[in-house]
């Protein structure tokens, strides 16, 4: 149902000689843009084009100086920039190192890195070793290593693979968030957040600029999908309509508010976001959702108060209350609810690889560091779809759509594309404050992970944490770096395109491993397979001298897997009696993560039928199938039937009954790859020409 125009409800007759003289906000810039298009295209209503003769006359007659794109902004020195080898302090600020510079858990006997954190005895007086001939219940990719084990052949040598206890720490503090620095007692302001004016290729691509982004929070690049030559239309909703119209769309409802303020739908301020979820296609939410929100924009412009008396009279106070209500709604009446067409995917599928080639040739222009599935972002070797991580996906928005607060999977960087023509506000604080949000969220009874959140800026700022904010026009990318918490609000019409990546710093790594340790803790799935990941580095990547702390944390986490593969392998067979049946994994598959409890399985897994599982191995990939103890039945060739998929732990706490055993690549294959990872001596290149920059508040 279309609101009542301000008009309307005072009696009055439309067109009036003036409109009322004011500024544009950002949502009516942006419908402006959308009219004009319109226009252009033939298919504008009459309604529309008087909105757009309103609108334009407002524009018009605003004689106040235009805002000045760099206001609030303190330009930097090229030479203030870190330099592309100059080594990144942030992991070593926030959690314990070890000898090379990697992030290690604390056994029972150590202490705790975080002082905030709960008492981490507390917690492990729950925690059981393990008997003598089983593995250790929960494995760690950070467990320190009593000894220093170099090869495949060493680890083969500590004598028997159960003895976890002989090469790793087995009993270990639950992973905490990181150390923060000292909270001021006094309200802090908005941090700065770096904006860079790209000018040239030469600094689009340079090496201290990349440097910069890799250690930063945030950063805003300017003109940079122009001075790449990139066509951002192929992104616009009326191409994603005409082109894709039956692509589907997940949908999101959530109230309309202002950036500044949350409440629940009852008008109680709180930091619990409401968003709830349904799935459309592209055409059902343009035709429905999109253009009723616009439409009813249009009334409200068309019912817009005007300046026919000259004297601030009574009945003008009228007109602008109640079109201040019907812009942002009245919020002691009633909380206007609006819907976000989000995660739009832009993968290709196997049968279409073609599907979305217009959106990929433009995003192959972008610099490598920040382009997806790049040489230099780890997660190109995945060899499979993350949707939304390893693939691009476009959100469809409208004025006060939001996107909640949260840290992307595992801590990894993202970038971001705002197609227009609105913008979007972007707010963000630094993952060295994880913990004292998380802390925040717990008086709320939210959970940091799983939750949907908005928090309040000022609360945080009160508290004596930094918050980043800004706004994002027109084509403009940011760059959200490793952990940073991030929440976004449109506010106006715009379509936004997004990616995950991985850089290949030791920082980044290391960060990602000590998430999905908090992960696992919290039994959130860790969508980046990070244990299958540390494997394929070690098959695919060539490391260099210049990246020896990454050598060092990645042989290190193998020599933790192969030695977990071993122990379960040998459970397995002498232990249980079980035959282990190899299966070759298919180009594509995506990793197997335990139904029960979420976590990331690598290598050996244990299969069950259960009637009520939609998402496990089915039994067409498995290659010959054989019958282990108490499972009485043979496996059927090809019968349609889907395995749950658990984990060690699980399979044994569940009393080890009639289930499979599989596992993917032999020991010894596994033993080849670690012992031919091995450091590669190259010589550095030297550093580009990185452009200006400046902070915005």
């Amino acid at each position: 149902m279309m609101p009542q125009t301000a008009s309307k409800v005072l009696g009055r007759k439309r067109m009036p000689d003036r409109p009322m003289s004011r500024k544009l906000d950002a949502e009516e810039r942006s419908m402006i843009c959308i009219l004009r298009e319109k226009l252009e295209d033939d298919c504008i209503t009459d309604d529309e084009r008087t909105a757009l003769a309103i609108l334009a006359a407002i524009d018009k007659m605003d004689d106040s100086p235009c805002e000045d794109p760099n206001k609030g902004l303190e330009l930097r020195r090229v030479k203030d920039l870190p330099t592309a080898n100059e080594a990144d302090r942030s992991t070593e600020e926030m959690f314990d190192l070890d000898r090379d510079g990697n992030v290690i858990a604390r056994s029972i006997g150590g202490q705790s890195a975080n002082r905030e954190s709960e008492n981490p005895r507390k917690k492990t007086k729950k925690l059981k070793k393990p008997k003598k001939d089983e593995p250790q219940h929960s494995f760690s990719l950070l467990a320190p290593p009593r000894n220093r084990q170099k090869t495949a052949a060493e680890l083969t040598d500590t004598g028997d693979a159960l003895n976890y206890d002989s090469l790793f720490e087995d009993r270990l503090v639950p992973p905490v968030p990181p150390r923060h620095p000292p909270l001021s007692k006094q309200r802090v302001g908005y941090a700065p957040t770096p904006v860079f004016e790209i000018t040239s290729k030469e600094e689009a691509t340079s090496a201290a600029l990349q440097k910069f982004a890799e250690t930063s929070p945030f950063a805003l690049f300017r003109n940079l999908a122009s001075v790449m030559e990139m066509d951002l239309s192929v992104f616009h909703l009326d191409t994603f309509v005409v082109d894709h119209a039956d692509h589907p769309i997940e949908i999101r409802e959530q109230l309309r508010l202002s950036p500044d303020e949350n409440t629940d739908r009852f008008g109680k301020a709180t930091w619990e976001c409401d968003s709830e979820k349904s799935d459309s296609t592209v055409i059902k939410y343009f035709t429905g959702a999109f253009d009723e929100n616009f439409q009813e924009a249009i009334q409200r412009v068309l019912g817009m108060p005007t300046e026919i008396e000259k004297d601030d009279t009574p009945s003008l106070k009228k007109l602008k209350t109640e079109w201040k209500r019907l812009s942002y709604g009245d919020q002691k009446a009633h909380l206007k609810k609006i819907k976000f067409g989000t995660n739009l995917d832009l993968s290709n599928p196997p049968h279409n690889p073609k599907l979305f080639k217009e959106q990929h040739d433009q995003l192959s222009k972008l610099p490598p560091f920040c382009r997806i599935k790049d040489d230099v972002d780890l997660l190109s070797l995945i060899d499979h779809d993350i949707l939304g991580m390893n693939t691009a996906q476009c959100y469809i928005k409208v004025p006060a759509n939001r996107t909640p607060a949260h840290i992307e999977n595992n801590a990894v960087a993202s970038v971001n594309i705002n197609i227009g023509p609105g913008d979007c506000e972007w707010f963000g604080v630094d993952y060295k404050y994880y913990g004292v949000v998380e802390k925040m969220l717990r008086k709320q009874g939210i959970d940091f992970l799983s939750g949907s959140w908005w928090p309040n800026a000022e609360q945080l700022l009160e508290m004596g944490v930094p918050v980043f904010r800004f706004t994002q026009r027109e084509g403009e990318l940011v760059w959200v770096g490793q952990g940073c918490i991030h929440w976004v609000q449109a506010l106006g019409y715009c379509n936004n395109v997004a990616w995950n990546l991985i850089p290949n710093t030791h920082a980044q790594l290391s960060l990602a491993a000590h998430q999905y340790e908090i992960n696992k803790l919290k039994g959130y799935q860790s969508v980046v397979p990070l244990h299958n990941l540390f494997w394929d580095i070690a098959k695919k990547q060539r490391v260099t001298d210049e990246k020896v702390q990454i050598h060092s944390l990645v042989k290190g986490m193998l020599i933790r897997s192969l030695a977990n593969v071993r122990m379960i392998a040998q459970w397995a067979e002498k232990k249980k009696g079980w035959a282990i049946t190899e299966r070759e994994r298919e180009k594509g598959e995506p990793a197997y993560y335990c139904v029960k409890c979420q976590v990331e399985i690598f290598n050996i897994f244990f299969c069950k039928e259960e009637k009520q599982t939609e998402e496990g191995i089915r039994l067409s990939s498995m290659v010959k199938e054989e019958e282990v103890e108490d499972n009485e039945e043979e496996m059927d060739e090809d019968d349609g039937k889907v395995y749950a998929v658990y984990c060690y732990d699980c399979t044994r706490s569940s009393g080890c009954k009639k289930f499979y055993a599989m596992q993917e690549a032999p020991l010894s294959e596994l033993e080849q790859i670690l012992d031919n990872f091995k450091l590669q001596i190259e010589s550095r290149d030297s550093l580009s020409v990185a452009p200006k920059a400046c902070n915005v508040r």
